[in-house]
């Protein structure tokens, strides 16, 4: 992204949600919140392991009696709920790097205008 100010270091907020919607927390990791990066890619890895883990569970089983179909609707729940976790949390990090690379900018560009502005009496 083009700084409004030469030499101000602005963060995209395309590229952050692009990073997000690749894996969730690279998108913070870009905008420069490691923490919050990390936080966000451990769930995402667990949500992706629990959502690969009953999916091969559930297509491996081949059993056509009444209890084993009832099982298979039970895993099929399972599979569901992590599945909508897993996608809830990837929304979610991508609109939270989006919010926090426009943060970044405003706070840059306010931080600039504080800094290099003339005021009364001169800069500051």
């Amino acid at each position: 992204m083009n700084a409004p100010v030469p030499g101000l270091e602005t963060k995209s907020s395309g590229l952050a949600v692009f990073l997000s919607a690749l894996f969730p927390g690279l998108g913070h990791l870009y905008v420069g919140k490691v923490l919050r990066g990390i936080l966000m890619l451990l769930p995402a890895i667990i949500f992706d392991f629990l959502v690969y883990a009953e999916w091969t569970g559930l297509s491996k089983s081949n059993c056509y009696t009444s209890d084993c179909l009832h099982e298979n609707r039970i895993e099929a729940l399972w599979l569901l709920g992590f599945f909508a976790v897993a996608f809830g949390w990837w929304v979610w990090g991508m609109v939270s790097a989006n919010v926090l690379a426009r943060k970044h900018n405003a706070m840059a560009l306010l931080l600039y205008h504080r800094l290099f502005t003339p005021q009364e009496g001169g800069f500051r």
